[in-house]
């Protein structure tokens, strides 16, 4: 089994792009649900609970989903 890790130097062989995922902190990487099938990296989508081909586009936009959530709700503790 590989790690989140492993699994997003699969997807992003270039350091210079892996390098834009430092805007996301290590929690929020191992957030996502990663794995593989059938020789590809998959990632499981959040919102409608569905596996996609874990395409570079795809993390980024998961994670993007993630971190809105969290800010949404800390956002929403800090009103009360």
């Amino acid at each position: 089994m590989f790690t989140t890790d492993q699994l997003l130097d699969r997807i992003f062989r270039d350091p210079k792009v892996k390098y834009k995922l430092d805007l996301f902190t290590t929690q929020e990487k191992k957030r996502l649900q990663m794995f593989e099938k059938n020789g590809r990296v998959r990632i499981r989508c959040m919102v409608r609970d569905r596996d996609y081909i874990a395409k570079s586009e795809e993390v980024v936009r998961q994670l993007m989903m993630y971190a809105s959530r969290f800010a949404k709700r800390i956002c929403s503790q800090q009103r009360i």
